[in-house]
């Protein structure tokens, strides 16, 4: 799954909180959906993500990637 694929589910809205991080937990990036470089981060591979009723979700990228 892609981060573009997650960020499509019907429950992540426009102003959610997204961030996005390595899998030792550094941050890459914290915007919302409609934040233009979000764009840069749709092809990344997702190795897990998670959603709370804050309204924000958590999406770990896989590190294999170059950043």
């Amino acid at each position: 799954m892609t981060v573009e694929q997650i960020l499509a589910l019907p429950f992540i809205k426009d102003d959610t909180h997204i961030f996005i991080r390595t899998e030792v937990f550094e941050l890459r990036a914290c915007l919302t959906r409609l934040h233009p470089q979000i764009l840069r981060w749709y092809p990344y591979d997702v190795k897990v993500f998670s959603w709370d009723e804050d309204n924000q979700v958590c999406i770990t990228i896989y590190t294999g990637v170059e950043l």
